[in-house]
């Protein structure tokens, strides 16, 4: 709780400006929730990571015409350049690489371990943010995230809790 009040303190006094904010941040929450379920189902499967990825990539690419066009969106008024970098970067960076490395992690220290690594997804976005758009975190935002890091320390030395199979 101390460090998503310290990640998004800023934004806090400009909660009631910004209209339907609570949305984004109920789906935050969701992804938590959607990435530890996915990672204890392929534990409790035992489902190899580049079967489940690909399985996972398989099916995103089948509901992509949903999305895009079924969805309000901005997809028809996209350039093709936008669409490409938007395929490589999501589709192939986040879509193939990330699930596959989050899978493979499953596999290798179980999904209580693995699940400690969703709270980095805000620090890499902040970081990536700051290096490629020149947008740099707030003080308070580099102290969440410190009090991030310190918490995934100590949770990794903390034992683990072993789910029967």
């Amino acid at each position: 709780v101390y460090r998503l009040i310290l990640f998004s303190w800023h934004a806090l006094p400009d909660a009631g400006a910004r209209q339907g904010a609570w949305r984004g941040d109920l789906l935050f929450c969701c992804n938590a929730l959607l990435f530890v379920t996915y990672a204890r189902l392929v534990q409790t499967w035992n489902v190899p990571a580049r079967a489940a990825t690909t399985t996972v990539c398989v099916l995103s690419v089948l509901a992509l015409p949903l999305w895009a066009f079924a969805l309000p969106s901005g997809f028809a008024q996209a350039s093709l350049t936008a669409i490409a970098w938007q395929a490589l970067v999501q589709g192939l960076g986040v879509g193939v690489v990330a699930t596959l490395m989050f899978t493979a992690c499953v596999e290798l220290i179980g999904p209580v371990r693995a699940a400690m690594f969703l709270p980095l997804m805000p620090i890499t976005t902040a970081v990536a943010g700051a290096l490629m758009l020149s947008e740099w975190p707030q003080p308070l935002e580099w102290a969440g995230m410190a009090v991030v890091l310190a918490g995934m320390a100590l949770a990794f030395a903390a034992p683990v809790t072993r789910f029967p199979k």
